[in-house]
């Protein structure tokens, strides 16, 4: 509807005021022997579905067929129907895309449904925040926060970078989006292939990828990215502590080696503080923008956390059932 850039799994819908596209993979609405549990993928920031359709398909094939959905954030992709941000910036805050997630939980995800939240960078404290609302802590399973943006996020390399220079980085992609923007689709389309050789130093994309910096070729949604990075830099602060103690024996985290968002120091912080929260430092080859690289990979450490979790192997056979007919067989 808004771009012949899209995967073919897109769904739009209006969820706290806001037109937000849905992708979802595994969807089955006419089977009445669907999963009982939906992964729910809360993505970072831009918060543009297709960065994370590759993770999603290679996700639900390794959790023998759940479904596997993400919504992107609130003013993310951009709709000709959407609020604008300087009327109503209380829908596209950090706070607002916490109440978009909640809307959509509430209202599109069948109530009989128990949920996996995965979530990505800043995704990962959306996460986080939802489970502080019982009614959606009651349903979630498990928690698995990617390379998480859970403490002093300004404090960071890149955080501190980001409070110094945002203005002046924002007026000059704000410049270069605009001008783009004008330009024929044949012109951006090289531009950001260019930009993406630039930046991961590969010669050949996924094309979610390509389409994902697509999306962002509008003035507005650069704007709403940069908007939330501020908000959420000068409101993350302390862990919740509370959630941690409360529920980390369902929380998995996972930690790169170099993260100028989520440093190492982090991760030793949280590990440190609330042992009962599985935390990961992850392999070197995984790094905070994984989707660029290793999708496949991070969806098997996800699946693998999983199906243990569960208690489920990846042939999808209960390990307790096997465990208790064995005991069975030696009675």
């Amino acid at each position: 509807m808004v771009s012949r850039f899209q995967s073919g799994f897109e769904k739009w819908l209006v969820l706290n005021e806001v037109p937000s596209c849905l992708q979802t993979f595994g969807e089955r609405d006419d089977d009445s022997s669907q999963p009982d549990t939906v992964i729910l993928v809360v993505s970072g920031n831009p918060g543009i579905s297709d960065f994370y359709v590759k993770f999603m398909k290679s996700l639900h094939q390794k959790c023998n067929g759940l479904p596997v959905w993400v919504i992107g954030h609130a003013g993310h992709e951009y709709h000709p129907e959407s609020p604008s941000l300087d009327k109503r910036p209380e829908l596209f805050n950090m706070a607002g895309q916490v109440k978009h997630k909640m809307d959509f939980i509430k209202n599109h995800i069948p109530r009989d449904k128990k949920l996996i939240l995965v979530g990505h960078s800043m995704g990962a404290k959306i996460c986080v925040e939802l489970m502080k609302h019982d009614w959606i802590n009651s349903r979630v399973k498990q928690a698995h926060l990617m390379y998480p943006c859970l403490e002093h996020t300004s404090q960071t390399r890149n955080g501190s970078l980001f409070m110094r220079s945002g203005t002046r980085f924002f007026s000059i992609v704000n410049f270069i989006t605009r001008v783009l923007s004008f330009m024929p689709e044949f012109v951006q389309l090289h531009f950001v292939r260019w930009g993406l050789k630039r930046r991961f130093r590969m010669s050949e994309f996924e094309d979610n990828l390509v389409h994902s910096a697509m999306k962002l070729i509008r003035p507005e949604v650069v704007k709403q990215a940069v908007s939330l990075a501020v908000d959420v830099l000068n409101k993350v602060q302390d862990l919740d502590d509370e959630v941690y103690q409360r529920d980390g024996s369902k929380i998995v985290a996972y930690y790169a080696q170099t993260d100028g968002w989520s440093p190492v120091e982090h991760y030793e912080n949280l590990k440190t503080r609330h042992p009962n929260v599985r935390a990961f430092l992850m392999d070197s080859k995984f790094e905070h923008t994984f989707t660029a690289r290793t999708s496949d990979e991070m969806a098997e450490e996800v699946a693998r956390n999983i199906r243990e979790l569960d208690g489920i192997d990846s042939e999808g056979v209960n390990v307790g059932e096997i465990d208790a007919d064995v005991g069975e067989t030696e009675k």
